[in-house]
């Protein structure tokens, strides 16, 4: 089961061979990566809860949004996504230029997988 958050304003175009296999770490755009995503299996949570809604993660000097900001899931768990929200207060408090996004998923207590300590194993 898999969740991914992503900014697209942080994403790079390494080289011109890197973008054209336009994985999401080489997306031109973040409509690139969300292209990628889905077609890999992956689904927009918020499309999802709020299907048809025109949402904008960040707003220029003109009053133009963009959507930015994602949560994409798995299919795995696109039964559990309770919900998925853009919050503007930390854009409007000038704490970021970007909403905050939350997802929040219904998934019930899972085994812990022991994934070791990257310090004690000399990894740091």
């Amino acid at each position: 089961m898999y969740a991914a958050g992503w900014s697209s304003a942080v994403i790079t175009t390494s080289s011109p061979e890197t973008t054209s296999r336009c994985t999401p770490a080489s997306c031109r755009s973040s409509s690139d990566c969300s292209k990628t995503l889905q077609h890999h299996g992956f689904i927009d949570a918020y499309a999802r809860c709020s299907p048809g809604e025109q949402a904008y993660s960040w707003i220029g000097r003109t009053n133009d949004g963009y959507r930015y900001d994602y949560f994409h899931v798995g299919a795995a768990l696109s039964d559990r996504i309770a919900s998925c929200a853009y919050l503007h207060e930390t854009r409007e408090q000038r704490l970021t230029d970007h909403a905050a996004v939350t997802l929040t998923l219904d998934v019930a207590a899972v085994e812990r997988i022991d994934t070791g300590d990257p310090v004690a194993d000399g990894l740091f």
